[in-house]
């Protein structure tokens, strides 16, 4: 996991919209499957 995470974390740009200090933004869901 961790060397998976070295190899894709440059390719993650965060949102301008996201709260401080968060990796993820808030979305609206758009999709569901149960």
């Amino acid at each position: 996991t961790q060397h998976w995470w070295q190899l894709t974390e440059p390719c993650q740009q965060p949102l301008s919209d996201r709260p401080a200090g968060a990796w993820w933004a808030p979305m609206e869901e758009v999709f569901h499957l149960d």
